[in-house]
C-alpha cells in the first residue's frame, strides 16, 4: 500500500500493534532513501487536540525520545460515503530486542537509567508528561540509545504537576521491573535481585514514597540522587573524630607549620603523635551547604594515605564538619599561598570552586567511592 505517494506498507505483515488510541504499522519512506518509520493512524481524536498536541510534540528534539517526523490529516470518504478525516503521525522507527538490564554490565545499566532520567526531565521541562510511562515504552537495544515510545497521548486538558508527579511514580516502577523485579504496582525495592546496587534501590523508593519530604519531587532529583548517592554513602562512612581526638593526635601550629591553602582547603605541616611520624594534613572545611558529596568531588582519594572527618565542637553554627586528608611527610606539597592564618579556620568562610575538572580515570574512581 502506498500512502502520499511516499509511504509505502503491507497492512498483513507490517502491521505492528492496535492501541487504544492509534493502528501502527512499520513503513518505508521512499523520499528517505528507503528510511524504515512507523506510521500511527489515530482514532478518537479530535483535529483541534490532535493539531495542538501534535504541534508540541514536533518541538520536541531529544535523543531519548522516538521522534515524530510529520502529522497529517486526510478527508477520506468512508464505507458510508460519508466525508471523514484520517489523523496520521509519522514517527522514527526504533528496533528493539526488548531486553531488560537484570543481566547488562553496570556501565550499560548506569547509562539506560540516565538515558530514561534524561527523557522524562527534558517532557517535564517543556510543560509535556508521558502518562503512558511502562516497560513496554521503554525501547532497549544494544546498538542505539534508550528511547521512550508513545509519550503522545492524546488529550485536551494541560499537563499538571499532578501528571509529571505520576510519571516519577512510574519511573520507579519501570526501574524496577528492568532490573528483574516481578510486575507489580508496589515494587519492593529488597526483592530485587542481590547484585543491583543501592542506589537504584534508593531511588525506586524515592520514586513510591507519598512523602513530599523523603519523595523525589522531578527527575532532577533522582538525577541528583544518582549523582551523589555512593558519594555520600561513602562519606558517612569514613570514620570520624571528635575535635578533642584530632588536636590530641596531630600538633602543628597553624601559623607556623602552614604550607599551602586554596579556596576550599588548608594545608598544615604536622606531627603525628600517635604514629610518632611527621605528616601533612590538608583540611576541607565543610558547612550546611557543602556537603560530603561535593567535598569528594573535589578531591581524587589517591591523593591521601587516610582520610577521615572532624565533628567540631566549634560553637560557629556555619561549620559542623571538617574532612580530612592525610599524606605522608615526603608527598609533593599542595600549591603554597604566602596569605596567613591566624588560627584554625574555625570561622573562615571557605567555598569550594565553581567548577573542578576531572580525568575520566578520576572521575571514575569518585563515581565508585
Amino acid at each position: 500500500m502506498l500512502l502520499l505517494n511516499r509511504y509505502t506498507y503491507d497492512p498483513a505483515t507490517d502491521f505492528l500493534a492496535d492501541g487504544g488510541s492509534a493502528r501502527v504499522y512499520k513503513a518505508v519512506d521512499s523520499q528517505r532513501d528507503n528510511l524504515q518509520v512507523v506510521i500511527k493512524f489515530y482514532y478518537h481524536t479530535a483535529t483541534a487536540t490532535f493539531k495542538s498536541n501534535m504541534g508540541r510534540i514536533k518541538t520536541l528534539q531529544h535523543p531519548n525520545l522516538v521522534a515524530l517526523y510529520d502529522y497529517i490529516e486526510l478527508d477520506i470518504v468512508n464505507a458510508f460515503g460519508q466525508t471523514d478525516t484520517l489523523r496520521i503521525g509519522i514517527w522514527e522507527y526504533v528496533p528493539t530486542d526488548q531486553k531488560d538490564l537484570s543481566t547488562a554490565s553496570a556501565t550499560d545499566t548506569e547509562q539506560a537509567v540516565r538515558e530514561l532520567l534524561a527523557a522524562v526531565q527534558y517532557l517535564h521541562q517543556h510543560g509535556c508528561a508521558h502518562l503512558d510511562l511502562v516497560q513496554q515504552n521503554v525501547l532497549l537495544s544494544d546498538q542505539a540509545p534508550l528511547k521512550l515510545n508513545n509519550y503522545e497521548l492524546m488529550r485536551s486538558a494541560p499537563y499538571t504537576p499532578d501528571d509529571q508527579q505520576n510519571d516519577l511514580k512510574a519511573i520507579g516502577q519501570v526501574l524496577y521491573g528492568l532490573l528483574g523485579g516481578a510486575a507489580t504496582d508496589n515494587p519492593n525495592p529488597a526483592n530485587l535481585p542481590s547484585h543491583v546496587r543501592e542506589v537504584y534501590r534508593a531511588m525506586i523508593a524515592q520514586c513510591q514514597t507519598t512523602n513530599l519530604e523523603h519523595g523525589a519531587k522531578s527527575a532532577d532529583d533522582l538525577s541528583d540522587l544518582l549523582n551523589n548517592y555512593d558519594r555520600n554513602q561513602r562519606f558517612d562512612a569514613v570514620i570520624a573524630l571528635n575535635e578533642e581526638q584530632f588536636i590530641s593526635r596531630y600538633r602543628f601550629d597553624p601559623d607556623a607549620d602552614k604550607i599551602g591553602q586554596t579556596d576550599y582547603s588548608l594545608a598544615y605541616q604536622a606531627h603525628d603523635n600517635l604514629l610518632d611520624t611527621e605528616v601533612e594534613l590538608e583540611i576541607f572545611m565543610l558547612d550546611a551547604q557543602w556537603n560530603g558529596a561535593k567535598a569528594l568531588q573535589t578531591i581524587s582519594l589517591k591523593q591521601y594515605a587516610h582520610l577521615f572527618k572532624v565533628n567540631l565542637n566549634s560553637e560557629a553554627d556555619m561549620y559542623q564538619d571538617a574532612l580530612v586528608g592525610i599524606r605522608q611527610s615526603h608527598a609533593q606539597n599542595i600549591d603554597t599561598n604566602p596569605s596567613t592564618v591566624g588560627n584554625m579556620p574555625m570561622d573562615m568562610g571557605i567555598e569550594p570552586p565553581d567548577g573542578t575538572a576531572e580525568s575520566a580515570t578520576e572521575a571514575q574512581q569518585n563515581r565508585n567511592i
